[in-house]
């Protein structure tokens, strides 16, 4: 709250700290910056359930995989090379990806120090309720 005001009074322009938010059905991440690393995990909460995932509100500047990529895990607990199911670094692709799954979802994107800007949000749908195995954002 007192960086908002202080950017408030600020004579300088203020540039928003990168922020992972929890949704309702998913998560946003908005203000992607360069260096950042992030993660998101989420399993089925009962035996049984199939969750499916949605990106929506993609926006980042580069179609470059060195600048900003998007990896798709088939397993919400682990990022292992056999669960890869698919790295994304055009945002339209991303925006056009859905896949359905009964081992959740890893989603880890790293940005370089090139990416200036960027937003994703994801959304997850299920036959029964989600559990989050992971959720971080750090340089």
């Amino acid at each position: 709250m007192l960086a908002a005001v202080f950017c408030v009074l600020s004579l300088f322009s203020c540039v928003s700290a990168a922020a992972l938010r929890p949704l309702r059905d998913g998560f946003s991440l908005e203000n992607i910056d360069g260096e950042r690393h992030f993660g998101y995990g989420t399993v089925p909460g009962s035996v049984g359930g199939m969750i499916r995932v949605e990106f929506y509100d993609v926006d980042f500047a580069s179609n470059n995989c060195s600048d900003l990529r998007v990896d798709i895990y088939n397993n919400g607990y682990l990022k292992t090379d056999q669960d890869l199911v698919e790295t994304i670094c055009d945002p339209l692709a991303l925006a056009d990806f859905t896949r359905a799954s009964s081992r959740g979802f890893f989603i880890a994107m790293q940005s370089s120090i090139n990416t200036q800007r960027g937003q994703i949000k994801a959304r997850f749908l299920s036959n029964g309720p989600l559990k989050v195995t992971h959720e971080i954002l750090h340089r």
